[in-house]
């Protein structure tokens, strides 16, 4: 069998997003995956001038929602295969240098 080039394209609708918090959320039949960013306020602190300032009491997280991927098991399973492979590759290794990043799929 001849080999064949695949070009994958990007959608016009892709976006980029970072976000510092999941929730994971098993259902019956898949598995979701929900990204958070969670920002938290700058505290506004009262003190005079020759006081130094306390810390605040409480402190106010905005939670932004990102996105939620849901995905079937047998494709969560090979997310946690890829995982663990390149988390284990990059703790055996450190860090790849900017010029090596690239998206990894095996």
């Amino acid at each position: 069998m001849p080999k064949v080039n695949i070009v994958l394209g990007r959608s016009e609708d892709f976006r980029r997003v970072y976000a510092n918090v999941i929730r994971v959320q098993p259902t019956p039949t898949d598995y979701r995956l929900i990204f958070y960013l969670d920002c938290p306020r700058e505290p506004i602190s009262e003190f005079a001038a020759n006081e130094e300032p306390k810390p605040p009491s409480e402190v106010t997280i905005d939670r932004f929602s990102q996105v939620e991927v849901a995905l079937p098991l047998g494709v969560a399973k090979s997310l946690r295969d890829l995982l663990i492979r390149n988390l284990q590759q990059l703790e055996k290794n450190g860090p790849p240098s900017k010029d090596e990043t690239r998206p990894m799929y095996t």
